[in-house]
């Protein structure tokens, strides 16, 4: 097949996705490496693979932007999606969003839902590590129930140990159905939650110089300060055909319910490793959101021309309330040196509640005429309105209702050679106040971002594919600022290239490889520059990172296979001043696995060593707060379908 081909057959119409999928409830084959068309961020299960993910993309986060979708449907998340209810995602950004209906300057994160097929598959997963004590036992069941109706469930628990030394108890499960009453009509509700118990709060380590090398796996947090939350999704989506039209809808409920959180603080962090130590107490901390979409779709055809209209109604209704917390100061402390100290008494004030509402109308047109391109053009208008209300302090009322749109290009040079171009304008959420911010916890309002991209796609063999784009990326920069609030304090620019091959390279040998290099130019006032002490680069952005994974098993190894992971991560900035850097680094993943039959079932056995070297680096991010890299650690899991 010719790459115009593979363009043209490859990209399903977003109003017909959800029919065209097929059952995805085995585990036993669950393989992000060999699954990946790009490098630019591909989940099947629970492995991943690439540069990009649903928290991370060109230097942003679809997630906190409010980027995510179901099956290609706008959801809002409160609460993550369990790898029982969900088979995989993919990352849309460049080339991969150039057929996708209403883009995202950030990127888009679409999640595709674990569907039942025509026989009951029963898929059970044993694992252990990647630290010690830590286990799990998973399964997943999708059964037909009638020719008209199938089911998919399953759930798992599992003791969690953390790099840091805590651990914690989880159980999650779900449940979805799959009901096709008709040809033309199609039902999928859900339910999924999940449940941690006694999670020990992590360190939150804060500071402008690079803390010292410390143990790692040792907890010196407080033995009392623990986490117990749970996470729960449900909602439907429905799809219905009429003549030419295809009607689709999601609805969407998601509520993340945190009924005890403490916050394990060390803020002035100094290079011996002496920082104040901080315990936040929270009551109670609930988010809860509605979201959904209503879409109407129609395709003409005209001879090798296809026309497609969509006509779309997306909206979020969404309630926070958090904060109310007190803090305990114990004085100096040192990194790593466990501390025990009794529970302070603590008292809580009044949360804050913010409740957020939006609306969004938008149509779009996407033209593809064979072996010649592609275009689309989307405009939507949005109204958001958001209601902050802080104790003691006057309600605040933010409201705007922002023209939308997007533009992308796509034209086949050669049967081998595409070139592709986009222009999209948003309305994207901005960030939540760090743990050491005076506003902690709160959401910044959502404000308009662009991004222009373009780029080249080769086919170097009909499976093996390379992207080179460009991308420029631009928003409003939000960071603390004068009495340690969280807010915005000028702009901010992306501008980078991203480069991705992926697809076999022979006979049992799969690669993906991706860079990008990314550089983010803050601009503020002069004035404002120089009181807040901030520098010209942003925080936590790697300037460049490289990944390469292979994987290796010829028919000949009769099922055996090995693969890797090599990433690179240049130097950076480390502190708002930019007079700090961080040294570069690679971290080498090997790993294994072997597919057999266990009672004639296919069965999977896969082996991990991450951090073969056991490399120690200190990661920085947003809000100068540092993070050790996990040590060197093993896992295995076997996995069967019955």
């Amino acid at each position: 097949m010719t790459l115009r081909a593979v363009l043209l057959a490859g990209v399903c119409p977003a109003f017909l996705c959800v029919s065209a999928m097929p059952a995805l409830a085995q585990r036993a084959s669950d393989n992000a490496l060999t699954s990946a068309d790009d490098a630019f961020g591909t989940t099947v299960g629970d492995e991943s693979v690439g540069l990009y993910s649903a928290g991370t993309a060109r230097g942003f986060s679809p997630t906190s932007a409010g980027n995510i979708r179901i099956e290609g449907l706008y959801f809002d998340n409160a609460a993550s999606l369990s790898s029982h209810l969900v088979s995989g995602s993919s990352v849309r950004v460049g080339l991969s969003a150039q057929s996708y209906p209403f883009p995202a300057p950030t990127g888009i994160a679409d999640y595709r839902l674990r569907m039942p097929g025509d026989k009951t598959i029963t898929s059970v997963i044993l694992a252990a590590g990647p630290y010690n004590g830590q286990a799990s036992f998973d399964f997943d069941v999708q059964t037909p129930i009638t020719d008209k109706l199938g089911v998919v469930f399953g759930g798992g628990i599992a003791h969690e140990e953390y790099d840091y030394g805590g651990d914690a108890q989880s159980y999650t499960g779900s449940v979805l159905a799959r009901w096709r009453p008709t040809d033309d009509l199609e039902i999928i509700p859900y339910y999924s939650r999940y449940q941690r118990y006694g999670a020990e709060s992590a360190n939150q380590i804060f500071g402008d110089v690079e803390p010292p090398r410390i143990p790692r796996r040792l907890f010196y947090g407080q033995s009392w300060a623990d986490w117990y939350y749970s996470e729960t999704n449900f909602g439907a989506l429905a799809r219905y055909t009429f003549n030419d039209w295809v009607l689709r809808a999601g609805l969407f409920r998601s509520i993340s319910d945190r009924t005890q959180d403490y916050l394990n603080i060390f803020l002035n962090t100094k290079a011996d490793g002496t920082a104040t130590h901080v315990v936040v107490a929270d009551p109670p901390q609930y988010t809860g959101s509605y979201s959904g979409e209503v879409r109407l779709a129609r395709e003409f055809r005209e001879g090798n021309r296809r026309h497609t209209f969509q006509i779309a109604l997306r909206g979020r209704a969404v309630a926070k309330d958090f904060n109310g917390s007190d803090r305990y100061t114990f004085g100096l402390a040192n990194l790593g040196v466990p501390d025990p100290q009794p529970i302070p008494a603590y008292t809580f004030r009044e949360r804050t509640h913010d409740r957020v509402k939006q609306g969004t109308g938008g149509i779009t047109y996407q033209g593809t005429w064979l072996n010649v391109g592609e275009i689309s053009v989307g405009l939507q208008k949005t109204s958001y309105h958001r209601r902050f209300a802080q104790p003691t302090l006057p309600l605040t009322r933010v409201s705007s209702s922002p023209w939308l749109y997007s533009g992308t290009i796509a034209g086949y040079i050669t049967d081998r050679l595409a070139v592709y171009s986009s222009y999209t304008r948003g309305l994207e959420e901005s960030g939540v106040a760090p743990e050491n911010a005076a506003n902690r916890g709160e959401a910044a309002a959502a404000s308009l971002t662009k991004q222009i991209d373009a780029g080249v796609r080769y086919a170097i063999t009909p499976s093996l594919k390379a992207v080179l784009g460009v991308f420029d990326v631009r928003k409003p920069y939000f960071d603390t600022g004068f009495g340690n609030i969280f807010g915005n304090v000028g702009s901010l620019r992306h501008r980078g290239v991203e480069f991705s091959v992926a697809g076999p390279l022979a006979e049992g040998l799969s690669l993906v490889f991706g860079t990008v290099l990314i550089q983010a130019q803050v601009t503020v006032d002069p004035a404002l520059q120089t009181a807040l002490g901030l520098g010209r680069t942003r925080v936590g952005i790697i300037p460049r990172t490289t990944r390469l994974n292979l994987q290796y098993g010829p028919t000949a190894w009769q099922g055996f296979s090995v693969d890797g992971q090599v990433e690179n991560r240049s130097s950076r900035v480390a502190n708002r001043l930019n007079t700090l850097r961080i040294d570069g680094r690679t971290v080498v993943d090997l790993g294994a696995r072997y597919r057999f039959k266990f009672w004639d079932a296919p069965a999977t056995l896969r082996v991990q060593m991450q951090n073969v070297t056991n490399k120690f680096a200190w990661d920085v991010q947003a809000g100068n707060r540092w993070q050790m890299l996990e040590p060197r650690r093993i896992s295995a899991s076997v996995t069967a379908d019955f």
